[in-house]
């Protein structure tokens, strides 16, 4: 064989190498694009959209320190999973699951012995850049009661932490620790709190982190939950 042709055939066999390599590449180490079935590499945000219905209380509910337990709602009633979708685009795999507990911002006495409530909604989900779902999210109804003192027990017992809360529709809200990702809202007459986790990325970002829900994310689940709530 001549060199000539054998140079072209070591040419032609090194650039399909290459052409191979970079295919693979891509389709492992890829940002932007979708994963393979449509979906995006990524995980991004979306506008916050109530879906309009109110959460209310029944009257008299919210002249006690804490309410009855059957004037609470419940939690998974807080959050539907349309507004969960207005947050997160591409939400897939997603499962509620109504939790009965012991509200946290009350006691056996504040309560005259009634027994726990649905206090506590979770969720679990497939977002992009997850190979399943491994996403949690999870709603907590902290206390129901007199505006007063729901705003007392949230600058007390909730958010006791050196970072500034903020105006959210018409409720006060701030995260409830400066590394695990859940904030807390005080509205009229409810106190709750929405936390998560997730080993998702979102866009512009090349890795996981509680940073991100904290202070992006679950500010607008929170706010979607404020925007319902009637006092």
């Amino acid at each position: 064989m001549r060199p000539k042709n054998l140079a072209l055939r070591v040419t032609v066999i090194l650039a399909g190498v290459a052409f191979i390599s970079a295919s693979v590449y891509y389709s492992v180490f890829r940002v932007g694009g979708d994963d393979g079935d449509g979906r995006p590499a990524k995980a991004s945000l979306g506008e916050p959209r109530s879906d309009g219905r109110p959460i209310t209380f029944p009257g008299g509910a919210l002249a006690r320190e804490v309410a009855p337990l059957g004037a609470w709602p419940a939690a998974c009633a807080l959050l539907t999973e349309p507004e969960i979708e207005s947050v997160l685009p591409h939400v897939d795999e997603l499962k509620v699951d109504e939790v009965t507990t012991w509200p946290p911002g009350t006691s056996a006495t504040a309560l005259e012995g009634e027994d726990t409530a649905n206090t506590r909604c979770g969720y679990s989900m497939r977002l992009p850049s997850e190979t399943s779902a491994t996403t949690a999210l999870r709603v907590d109804i902290k206390r129901v009661g007199a505006p007063a003192s729901n705003l007392d027990y949230f600058r007390t017992d909730v958010h006791a932490i050196p970072y500034p809360a903020k105006e959210i529709a018409g409720a006060r809200c701030g995260p409830t620790s400066l590394l695990f990702p859940e904030v807390a809202c005080v509205k009229g007459g409810i106190v709750f709190s929405v936390l998560a986790y997730s080993g998702a990325v979102f866009e512009g970002h090349d890795e996981p982190g509680p940073v991100m829900w904290r202070d992006e994310v679950l500010p607008r689940l929170a706010e979607v939950i404020a925007a319902d709530v009637r006092t």
